[in-house]
């Protein structure tokens, strides 16, 4: 298990995570908390229609041509 601190750092807060985490500084992180104070960090994914024309992200009503379209067959 791996414990950190939370620190203040002029107007926000700062969690130092060590290294043996093999985390990529610069690496952005979406923090969900939930109502227990629990948080949770998850690498920050692009939107995958963020460079597509108007439209284009439709891929129909058939559930099958869907999950086919999704892994590649």
């Amino acid at each position: 298990m791996t414990v950190t601190t939370l620190r203040e750092h002029g107007d926000s807060y700062t969690l130092t995570l060590p290294e043996e985490l093999n985390l990529t500084a610069g690496s952005q992180y979406v923090v969900f908390e939930e109502g227990d104070g629990t948080l949770i960090l998850s690498p920050r994914v692009p939107f995958k229609f963020a460079d597509s024309a108007p439209g284009s992200e439709y891929e129909g009503e058939d559930p099958i041509s869907f999950f086919e379209s999704e892994i590649g067959e």
